[in-house]
């Protein structure tokens, strides 16, 4: 799975931007030398989204966890956010 399809179902990259956040770092990796892939990592001044392979981590700028899983959808996304007071 992956952040930029949401074939699998995902939030999409371009409804994370559109909430606030902003990219800033990229992982990678590969898998068994199959394939290359990048996951965007996003920050929003108060909140970073880390992580995506396979679990999505939000934690506050300290570093503390707040929530951790994978959202299957935009609206998903929009709800945990709202939960945790990083979007309106």
């Amino acid at each position: 799975m992956n952040i930029r399809t949401d074939a699998a179902g995902a939030v999409k990259h371009e409804h994370i931007i559109s909430k606030g956040f902003q990219v800033f770092d990229k992982i990678g990796g590969n898998d068994m030398g199959q394939m290359e892939w990048e996951i965007p990592q996003y920050a929003n001044g108060k909140f970073k989204i880390t992580g995506g392979y396979w679990t999505w981590y939000v934690t506050d700028m300290n570093g503390q966890k707040l929530w951790e899983g994978w959202w299957n959808s935009n609206d998903e996304f929009d709800a945990t956010m709202a939960e945790l007071g990083a979007v309106s």
